[in-house]
């Protein structure tokens, strides 16, 4: 999944990943790429081989970061 948004909100999103629960959960199951450049910043999220994340999983980590 590969999520483009504004530069301070992909920042959001890595401070969380590093910060939350669910987000080092979701690390520790995905690769995670990102690129902060402005407007054209963005996240990616490869699930790892064997690994998936629950559709619960997307939505408490979404709550958790703002």
């Amino acid at each position: 999944m590969r999520i483009t948004a504004q530069q301070h909100l992909i920042e959001d999103i890595i401070d969380a990943i590093a910060t939350s629960s669910y987000g080092i959960g979701i690390a520790m199951k995905c690769d995670v790429k990102s690129n902060l450049d402005g407007d054209n910043s963005y996240i990616e999220f490869v699930p790892k081989k064997g690994c998936t994340i629950d559709i619960k999983d997307w939505f408490w980590f979404g709550y958790h970061i703002r």
